[in-house]
């Protein structure tokens, strides 16, 4: 769909610009990133199994194909998080919000690559 198209080019968008420039990691850490990132988290209220449950309910195929998958979403969120977390110019709080969001995505069914995911961020952001 167009939302996953939109955030595939966003995420790759961040991703390319902390690449080239490491100073944006200290400006997006500045801005708030991690809260940011977790808030975006926590509204997220399906785990990928409940909402395959929820998409198996619906009986009109146009609405199971404008659901959003959740995993790719909380993914991309992952992935820029990891690539500002792991460079150079990473100088931050440690956030509890985040730790526990991640915590809870670590505990819920998600994809294996996601928990995998989750765990590691936490343990960068709770090393700092």
């Amino acid at each position: 769909s167009s939302d996953n198209e939109l955030q595939r080019r966003g995420k790759n968008s961040l991703i390319n610009l902390i690449e080239r420039n490491e100073n944006v990691v200290s400006d997006l850490l500045q801005i708030g990133l991690l809260d940011r990132a977790a808030e975006s988290l926590m509204r997220i209220p399906l785990s990928s199994q409940q909402q395959q449950s929820l998409i198996l309910s619906m009986t009109s195929s146009s609405q199971i194909s404008s659901s959003y998958p959740y995993s790719v979403f909380v993914m991309n969120i992952l992935e820029v998080l990891d690539k500002v977390l792991n460079s150079e110019n990473a100088v931050f709080l440690k956030s509890n919000k985040l730790i526990s969001v991640l915590e809870k995505i670590k505990t819920e069914r998600n994809t294996k690559e996601i928990r995998k995911k989750a765990k590691f961020i936490q343990d960068s952001v709770i090393e700092e």
